[in-house]
């Protein structure tokens, strides 16, 4: 008789990182920002992170690039290229 095999236990979601950002606005703007914290009964750096990532909610980065090394940049025309900066072949 074989034993049964072990079962693995569930990964443990990793810990939410943050980082520290510095923002600087104009007073009016700063009133406004603490006003609408406080009728959401939430600091106004809690409100911001949540306004934050309510706005980038559909922005979607990609890294493309094969390797950590230097990017791809075949897609790009070289120094060497008949085009100039314009899109127009070069006389």
């Amino acid at each position: 008789m074989t034993p049964a095999p072990r079962r693995r236990k569930t990964a443990v979601p990793q810990a939410e990182r943050t980082v520290k950002a510095t923002v600087v606005v104009d007073v009016d703007t700063h009133v406004r920002w603490a006003a609408a914290a406080a009728m959401a009964n939430m600091d106004r750096s809690a409100w911001a992170a949540a306004v934050i990532r309510e706005a980038l909610r559909g922005v979607v980065v990609v890294d493309r690039r094969k390797t950590a090394g230097q990017p791809d940049t075949n897609d790009r025309p070289g120094k060497a290229s008949p085009l100039d900066s314009d899109g127009e072949i070069a006389a």
